[in-house]
């Protein structure tokens, strides 16, 4: 849950800031919106993860999303001016979001095994969460500081993020020993 929050903080400054950053670098109001849309259409090649995560394995593929998901931001923060180094920005940030994304509903769903829905929505809760205090650090941080070093504080979020991925093969397995004696909570 923590991951998600921390995802979801770090990636609503993108969101929410991409495109006004674009603009106070230097870019056109059209070469801006066309980069923030371009991170939309580069989403769609996060319908590989799965293939991805299957691969390298979920812990293994969850690391290298955080720490190129944290890369996009830090490019953006240096390259806002840039239609090229925002467009690699962007489509990085696309990709890498959504393969986060899914990452942690593949996870939530191990996690949860005997509720995947549940584990889903937590999630997905966790990262709503994020995405929400995101935007309202980020703002006065820009009025301080600029969007760089904001971009480069919400890569950090990210990166922070990935202190709390999915567990080692080991781990895993001493997880799966463990037996909670916890009562169950009854409505």
């Amino acid at each position: 849950m923590i991951s998600a929050v921390l995802i979801g903080a770090g990636t609503a400054v993108w969101w929410v800031f991409s495109v006004a950053a674009m603009r106070d670098a230097g870019l056109d109001a059209t070469s801006a919106r066309v980069v923030y849309a371009a991170c939309g259409a580069a989403g769609i090649l996060a319908s590989l993860s799965g293939a991805a995560f299957a691969r390298l394995g979920l812990r293994n593929g969850y690391l290298g999303t955080c720490g190129l998901l944290g890369g996009s931001l830090v490019l953006l923060g240096f390259a806002a001016g840039a239609v090229t180094g925002a467009l690699c920005a962007a489509i990085l940030f696309g990709v890498f979001y959504n393969g986060g994304v899914a990452a942690q509903g593949i996870w939530s769903s191990r996690v949860f095994a005997d509720h995947p829905s549940a584990g889903l929505a937590a999630v997905n809760t966790a990262l709503t969460l994020g995405t929400l205090a995101g935007p309202p650090i980020a703002g006065p941080a820009i009025a301080h500081a600029g969007y760089a070093p904001t971009l480069l504080g919400a890569a950090l979020a990210t990166l922070a993020a990935a202190a709390f991925c999915p567990p080692t093969e080991r781990r895993r397995r001493v997880l799966a020993r463990h037996r909670c004696n916890a009562a169950l909570v009854r409505h």
